[in-house]
């Protein structure tokens, strides 16, 4: 039994009904037959092409450096979180995971200044000194106390 004829009398909700493959689209063993015998091109749009012209005007020591302190951070981050999941450690034993967070946040933001705008990695930097700050300003301001 093919699907076309379970689905073919259901109703969707909102009244359409559900029917075969519409006129003027491909069925799935059309496209999947293209894709598998390579028949399509994928053309680069304008935001993929300039994306790619952003990504190769940054040089590769400057993605490394970045990649590497966001994996830092992040891992500090983490660590951070499990300290607090640790009801032994007292809160001036916290002292040392905001320290790190807060030099490695000033890294990411000297970094994220040698980086242009458009650039996924500007992104990255951005969310994850963000949260890095976030953490330092309510350890700062006693919430973990």
């Amino acid at each position: 039994m093919k699907i076309d004829d379970i689905l073919q009398n259901q109703k969707i909700t909102g009244g359409k009904k559900i029917s075969g493959p519409r006129e003027g689209g491909a069925d799935f063993a059309q496209v999947l037959q293209s894709h598998l015998g390579g028949s399509q091109s994928i053309t680069a749009t304008d935001s993929t092409s300039a994306a790619n012209q952003v990504w190769a005007a940054v040089p590769a020591h400057l993605r490394l450096e970045g990649l590497s302190l966001s994996e830092t951070t992040i891992n500090t981050l983490d660590s951070f979180s499990a300290a607090l999941g640790n009801t032994a450690l007292r809160a001036e034993e916290l002292e040392p995971y905001i320290s790190a967070l807060e030099n490695e946040l000033t890294a990411m933001q000297a970094l994220r200044r040698e980086l242009p705008e458009q650039d996924p990695l500007s992104r990255l930097l951005d969310q994850v000194a963000a949260v890095s700050h976030l953490e330092a300003a309510k350890y700062r301001r006693g919430d973990y106390h």
